[in-house]
């Protein structure tokens, strides 16, 4: 199959312009099961095991954005939504034309959303100085928020706590007073029924 890419392939075939090479800039055969590849004259290349044989000859997947699998942001607001349209015709159009192409690109796109989602939400904990957080940036922001509504929760667990102690105290200040209040009008009572015994004995 990569035999048969190289030697059909536009680039191999056609300059820059488009014009037709006299002969073809390289061609390829299988040997042996083993692929064999042939310069032009006045062309070379050289490949090292790592190398992927269709990038070097500039032949790998045309495809290096989604928008060319007919995968984009939809076009309302620029896209600020955040929303994705889907144009089956051109994704299937460019399945036809390399369906190991678009494995790769959607492979590769996976795979960097994995790790993207999993930078915003893995929980597993990381030291951050003398605590521990979670990895992911929302599971730690969600952390934080959560660290400070607990430490609101005790904040107005003790104002509760420390004003029932106060209003405890106000409630046995206030009832202290009325008992004193009682003694004083019973005093006052005593007072004024001896002053007007005292009146009546001093008129007589």
């Amino acid at each position: 199959m990569i035999a048969s890419k190289i030697n059909t392939s536009y680039e191999m075939l056609h300059d820059e312009q488009g014009r037709t090479y006299p002969i073809p800039m390289a061609s390829a055969k299988v040997v042996n099961n083993q692929l064999v590849i042939e310069a032009s004259p006045g062309r070379k290349f050289s490949l090292s095991a790592s190398d992927d044989v269709l990038d070097t000859l500039g032949l790998g997947t045309p495809f290096t954005l989604l928008s060319q699998l007919g995968i984009s942001t939809e076009s309302t607001d620029y896209g600020k939504s955040g929303k994705l349209e889907f144009d089956t015709d051109k994704f299937m159009e460019a399945l036809r034309e390399d369906p190991e192409g678009v494995a790769a690109i959607m492979n590769t796109v996976m795979t960097s959303m994995d790790e993207y989602i999993g930078n915003m939400v893995d929980t597993s904990q990381v030291q951050v100085g003398d605590a521990t957080a979670p990895k992911g940036r929302i599971a730690s922001q969600i952390y934080t928020y959560e660290s400070e509504i607990t430490t609101l929760d005790k904040r107005i667990s003790d104002l509760e706590r420390r004003l029932e102690v106060k209003s405890r105290g106000l409630y046995e200040s206030f009832a202290n007073a009325e008992v004193r209040l009682a003694k004083l009008q019973q005093q006052a009572s005593w007072l004024s029924s001896t002053l007007s015994q005292l009146t009546g004995a001093s008129s007589s």
